[in-house]
């Protein structure tokens, strides 16, 4: 599965399932980033590579 971004030790992908808060951590950073994870949705639709997403610092 296409690898889009990793921070805390949880890789974000565009699929698979998550226990609850490690969902909660991936929801709160999918809200930051939703113009970028916006644009991957795209280019995974096109199956055009992905942008990765800077990590967490």
């Amino acid at each position: 599965m296409p690898e889009v971004s990793r921070f805390l030790g949880i890789v974000i992908a565009m699929s698979g399932k998550l226990p609850p808060r490690a969902l909660g951590l991936v929801m709160e950073r999918a809200s930051q980033h939703k113009i970028e994870l916006m644009a991957d949705w795209h280019l995974a639709r096109q199956q055009a590579e992905l942008k990765r997403i800077a990590p967490l610092e």
